[in-house]
């Protein structure tokens, strides 16, 4: 019921609007009046429609000015290439990084590096966390 009102309403508006064009022009010249009515048989002459063409499912694009639209997808996929491989050299960089410090920290400590690989060593370490622990507690 709805499209039925909206299509009356457009039907009034076009009388109003070509009543007004009318009156409009009432006072113009015969001449002025035909190039008008010329002009407005122009507008209203009905457009071509689109021809459908056979393109062996969908290869007949590929040739035509469709190239733009597959340009698309592959700039997308190229930016999405090139993000993963940012954020790949990002963490390796961090990993790097991380990987630096502890070797610092490492070599910079009081103890020689052969310490952290000496079992009497690990047991006295956990002996000592393990009464502190206690302590505590």
């Amino acid at each position: 019921m709805n499209r039925i009102s909206d299509e009356a309403d457009e039907v009034e508006f076009a009388a109003r609007i070509r009543g007004m064009l009318d009156h409009g022009t009432a006072g113009l010249s015969q001449k002025i009046t035909l190039k008008l009515y010329e002009a407005r048989c122009a507008a209203l002459r009905p457009q071509p429609a689109p021809v459908a063409v056979f393109s062996y499912a969908g290869l007949g694009q590929l040739a035509g000015n469709s190239w733009h639209r597959h340009y698309r997808g592959i700039l997308a996929f190229l930016g999405l290439m090139i993000g993963v491989f940012g954020v790949q050299t990002w963490q390796n960089f961090q990993q790097a990084n991380e990987l630096a410090a502890i070797d610092s920290e490492l070599l910079s400590d009081e103890l020689p590096p052969s310490a952290y690989t000496d079992p009497r060593f690990l047991r006295w370490l956990q002996h000592l966390s393990e009464s502190d622990n206690d302590s505590l507690s």
